[in-house]
């Protein structure tokens, strides 16, 4: 039983944080320790259900929105997102609810784990939402997953973002319209993506002449992978994910002329990528779109492993005990050739079961035949987290 005092105070910091009044449909009682009112939360109370407490919830497809929906299963069950907007992370925006992609997702997430219903969400404020800030995905025209990705997890940055830097810098956040995919410094950001995705890319150029280098560090929020090479002249698959880290991370000998520091003169160098901050959760696209002259896609099988170490492909400068090994949790593929299609979804929920998500039907899958999909975008969670 609480005492007095302490659910006093308890009630003042909820209030100065807006908790209170953003609890829906939910009486609050001060005095909790009084019988009566014990009674009264316990009538009006009830144990969440299987489905309310794993999210499992499809999405209506509303005209071509299959690539929305796909790429927001993997936001809803992404550990840290989840946990972020569940907790009122949030709250008390001042902008409209049809202007703000993050209320949108809020009011997702809430239903999705509140309300024990089974039929399929639609997605209608959310498209409203989003049609408003980027004109370009109205109507029903074939859209890219990965490019709607970067939009969304750009506009989630640009509403959660607290720090006084950015707010106060315009310049630092990317224009909504010219510049998606722009990324700030990590370093200095605050919100939630951040958070989750934001990593560091270590490149190493080396003079081909006196073998000195210089490395120089980019951020980075997800990472493309060639899934094909050259062997013999001819284009031919790669075998898994661990082979396309491979090919990212191998030595190229680059067609420029850089200037030597050393040599004091133009020389040619190698570069070579490495991992060198790895985020929470690791954001990859499989490069399955080619835009040479004819758009064409690639239908190869890319192996991916549902538990992925990248410490090899990690520079020595930043190995420094991160923890490296991750496990995966969602999958985004797409059917069909590079101009019409259908984008579907594969979802690890937190009791360890792999789902199917196929707009609004949900089907239930096991591991091996997961690992059969042509992934098209992969999303991996840092091992040691806690669901």
């Amino acid at each position: 039983m609480s005492h007095p005092l302490l659910e006093r105070i308890r009630c003042k910091t909820l209030k100065s944080i807006g908790v209170l009044k953003n609890s829906l449909n939910t009486p609050y009682f001060k005095v909790e320790h009084e019988l009566n009112k014990r009674q009264i939360i316990h009538d009006l109370s009830h144990l969440p259900s299987l489905k309310e407490t794993m999210g499992l919830r499809g999405f209506i497809n509303l005209g071509s929105t299959c690539f929305m929906s796909s790429v927001l299963q993997t936001v809803i069950h992404n550990p840290y997102l989840k946990r972020y907007y569940l907790s009122g992370g949030h709250l008390n925006c001042p902008k409209d609810r049809n202007e703000c992609l993050s209320c949108c997702l809020n009011d997702i997430f809430q239903d999705f784990f509140t309300n024990p219903a089974i039929v399929g969400y639609g997605l209608t404020s959310f498209i409203e939402a989003a049609w408003r800030v980027k004109r370009s995905l109205a109507g029903y025209s074939e859209q890219d997953a990965h490019e709607f990705w970067q939009f969304l997890i750009h506009q989630i940055h640009k509403n959660d973002t607290t720090s006084a830097r950015y707010l106060k810098n315009k310049e630092s956040t990317p224009a909504v319209e010219n510049d998606n995919t722009r990324q700030p410094e990590p370093k200095s950001c605050d919100c939630i993506i951040h958070k989750t995705f934001s990593g560091t890319l270590e490149s190493t150029l080396t003079c081909t002449v006196c073998g000195s280098s210089r490395k120089i560090e980019d951020p980075m929020l997800d990472v493309s992978l060639e899934i094909q090479d050259k062997r013999d002249g001819e284009k031919a698959s790669l075998a898994d994910l661990h082979s396309c880290f491979m090919k990212y991370t191998k030595v190229e000998d680059l067609d420029v002329l850089y200037e030597c520091q050393s040599c004091k003169t133009r020389t040619k160098v190698t570069k070579r990528l490495a991992l060198k901050k790895l985020p929470p959760v690791l954001s990859i696209q499989l490069k399955r779109f080619e835009h040479l002259g004819v758009s064409s896609k690639i239908d190869y099988h890319i192996d991916i492993p549902h538990i992925l170490d990248v410490q090899e492909y990690v520079s020595k400068s930043g190995y420094n005990n991160q923890v490296t090994t991750y496990e995966l949790f969602g999958i985004v593929c797409h059917l069909g050739s590079v101009n019409t299609g259908h984008y579907l979804a594969y979802v690890k929920a937190t009791n360890g079961m792999w789902f199917k998500f196929d707009d609004a039907k949900i089907t239930r899958m096991n591991e091996a035949d997961v690992r059969k999909v042509n992934a098209y975008m992969v999303f991996y969670c840092i091992s040691e987290y806690s669901k």
